[in-house]
């Protein structure tokens, strides 16, 4: 099968941008052509220049992002027609009819090719979230044309799929210093800027900013990262690719770094004993692909409330304020890791899963056979 895999995300938030990176990846090591499409990209231009906007006003105040996280609603619709007409003309052309939707505001748009077009399409909806976030509500499928995965389960089916960005084993959590991944995920949106004083005295902390101002207040004992205030994730690099969130390590790196396969801040997050954010999706993901437990602070919204107390109940997480009266603990910690490696062992991983239902599996088995024979081959 020579047709693509389109994956169509959003740039709203990294916690469904990130993982479309890790789909395409698993697509094309087993051979399978994948190309993501970025909802933002084909908004009308004032409208994506309000994203930026309301990105800069969310990161700076915790209020205004709870008040306005019904924002992303408020621009879905607002497509470019001639980008659009764009779109369906080559999607028409390759006979595109294989989708990954991780962001609800691209039914509308499914929803009006498959009646330009007259292809049935197989539609797999990716939740990414424990509740139900802003693009997704109103969702509605009569028909049953779309077929729903949510990642982390629901309240009456446990979680089974992961989506494995790492093949390395986890780092044992006695190998692993006494140091803390902070953030408040794509946009740094939260209190965790705010909460700094309270957690210097855990250890090193890893802490991603959003802008070199915030570096005012540095502590040599940290390390900062930050990630390029004039990238976005609708934009492309030169071979027409989506990247990673260009990162500088400051004070130590002249310059941004990304890569074709990880985040910049994956491996920090491997070597840590803990992150210690809002209770994202994106956030969960990486717990469990490094087995990193996760420390809540506030959620923004109630979807982030629901993904809280579904990693409190199966042991993967803990609020800061239930660890603080466990005496910061780092065996509460430890118990976590365990729980996390357990899941990221037992979790059937989801891309080549789908790709098998939907007939790609002889040419990712076959990739995959070729990769296992070269590696056997070169270690003789």
């Amino acid at each position: 099968m020579s047709e693509a895999v389109a994956l169509l995300t959003s740039g709203m938030g990294l916690g469904v941008y990130v993982p479309s990176l890790f789909l395409r990846n698993q697509c094309e090591a087993r051979g399978v052509k994948a190309r993501i499409y970025v909802y933002e990209e084909f908004l009308e231009q004032d409208k994506k220049k309000n994203v930026k906007k309301y990105q800069e006003c969310f990161h700076q105040s915790y209020r205004a992002a709870v008040a306005g996280h019904k924002i992303p609603v408020r621009f879905a619709g607002h497509l470019d027609e001639g980008a659009l007409s764009g779109l369906f003309d080559m999607w028409k052309e390759h006979g595109q009819r294989h989708f990954i939707m991780l962001s609800g505001h691209w039914k509308s748009v499914l929803d009006a090719y498959q009646r330009e077009s007259g292809f049935v399409c197989s539609v797999e909806c990716l939740r990414m979230d424990y509740g139900v976030t802003p693009s997704w509500r109103g969702f509605c499928d009569p028909g049953s044309l779309y077929h729903t995965t949510w990642l982390f389960g629901t309240p009456e089916q446990a979680m089974e799929y992961t989506i494995q960005a790492d093949s390395r084993p986890a780092i044992p959590f006695e190998e692993r210093g006494p140091r803390y991944v902070v953030h408040g995920g794509g946009w740094g949106m939260g209190t965790y800027l705010d909460r700094m004083e309270e957690l210097e005295s855990l250890g090193q902390l890893d802490i991603t900013l959003h802008s070199e101002k915030e570096m005012e207040n540095a502590k040599a004992k940290n390390n900062y990262y930050l990630i390029d205030p004039n990238w976005s994730p609708w934009m492309r690099n030169d071979n027409g690719r989506h990247i990673f969130p260009p990162t500088r390590w400051m004070l130590h790196e002249p310059d941004y770094i990304t890569s074709e396969e990880h985040p910049y801040l994956y491996d920090v997050c491997r070597k840590a004993l803990a992150i210690i954010s809002k209770p994202g999706g994106g956030t969960l993901l990486d717990a469990i692909c490094t087995a990193t437990p996760v420390v809540f602070l506030e959620p923004i919204a109630e979807h982030e409330r629901c993904n809280a107390q579904l990693f409190e109940q199966i042991g993967c997480g803990i609020s800061l304020e239930n660890w603080k009266a466990e005496g910061f603990s780092k065996e509460v910690l430890h118990r976590l890791h365990e729980n996390l490696v357990n899941i990221r062992n037992q979790a059937k991983d989801f891309m080549p899963f789908l790709l098998k239902k939907w007939g790609f599996s002889s040419s990712a088995d076959a990739a995959i056979q070729n990769n296992r024979e070269a590696s056997e081959w070169a270690l003789k």
